[in-house]
């Protein structure tokens, strides 16, 4: 090729390159979700009001039966994103494993305690009593949680251990536990919205601590109960995928408080068994908690102090906080 033209075509390359209209290839991603609670309420509204593909990624999203599950399938390699409670990253590292927090889905405590039916009328508790008389209520039963490191068992136990009081916690997903709490099989549930919704309606159960209202003290609430997260490898290697990510989040953020609308439509596609009126009080209870995607270093410490504190994970102290944490390159 003659000098002049290959001139030509390098002109015409970079002009298309930077041309507006030129888009990105959009690149495939499996994303774990731990559960279709509403602590992953926003990444279902990224997904279904166009907003990941806006951003040149067109995602797979899978569920998991816990946010350990999901966490796991990173590691394994079967997702190049997932998404989980803090505590599943930390106990993550404390392993060896080196994971990034890109940014939050859902700011602060997404769950509640739901007992059943039998369980409240026993209670000599009346519900309209301070938090810690409720919480002493619980001592001896028996309450489902998704797993032992999970953004809802956490801070519940961290509340009975300050108060003495012994809960006995058990695993399972949240998706089973309604019907537990139907049969017996469990006292009470802590989970995730709508599946506390579920577990009311299932068993005339009763909403006890309103995990999301903030009934449970501050010192023990997370700072998060759900964030997205990649492998230190993945985000090395991809980062203008990562970038992609953070990007949708902030979008995510700028739709909620411009476009409420829109935001209950792609609900309604993520959750299509809810009616209007159950979005709006969704929309209204939750969506200021998804629009608050930076992830700190001061939040992360915080989450660190309450793991080395409780020492329920073995290895935490030895955690560098900023190992944790993604930056940008």
């Amino acid at each position: 090729m003659r000098p002049i033209l290959a001139l030509s075509v390098l002109c015409g390359a970079l002009a298309c390159l930077a041309s507006p209209s030129a888009k990105a290839e959009t690149v495939p991603l499996k994303v774990v979700i731990g559960s279709n609670s509403f602590a992953y309420g926003g990444m279902r509204v990224a997904e279904h009001a166009g907003i990941l593909e806006k951003n040149g990624i067109k995602a797979e999203i899978v569920v998991a039966e816990s946010g350990n599950a999901a966490t796991t399938a990173l590691i394994s390699g079967s997702a190049e994103v997932a998404a989980s409670g803090p505590e599943q990253v930390i106990a993550a590292a404390a392993r060896g494993q080196k994971i990034v927090i890109l940014g939050n889905l859902y700011r602060g405590l997404s769950g509640s305690l739901v007992l059943s039916e039998p369980i409240a009328k026993k209670m000599t508790v009346k519900r309209d009593a301070p938090v810690v008389e409720r919480l002493r209520a619980l001592d001896g039963l028996t309450i489902a949680t998704p797993s032992a490191t999970s953004a809802y068992t956490v801070p519940l136990k961290t509340f009975a251990e300050m108060n003495d009081v012994k809960i006995n916690f058990t695993y399972m997903a949240q998706s089973a536990m309604p019907a537990a709490l139907k049969t017996g099989a469990i006292n009470g549930m802590m989970a995730g919205s709508p599946y506390t919704d579920a577990g009311v309606l299932a068993s005339g159960g009763t909403l006890w601590i309103d995990g999301t209202g903030g009934e449970l003290p501050e010192e023990v609430e997370p700072t998060s109960s759900t964030v997205l997260q990649t492998t230190e490898e993945f985000a090395k290697t991809n980062p203008d995928v990562v970038k992609r990510l953070i990007k949708s989040l902030e979008d995510l953020k700028e739709m909620i408080a411009q476009d409420p609308d829109g935001v209950k439509a792609a609900m309604s596609k993520a959750y299509p068994k809810l009616d209007k009126s159950t979005i709006d009080s969704v929309f209204e209870r939750n969506s200021a908690n998804w629009a608050q995607p930076e992830y700190t270093m001061a939040q992360i410490q915080k989450e660190l102090g309450f793991v080395k504190t409780q020492g329920r994970i073995q290895g935490a102290d030895k955690i560098v906080p900023e190992s944790l944490l993604y930056s940008n390159p």
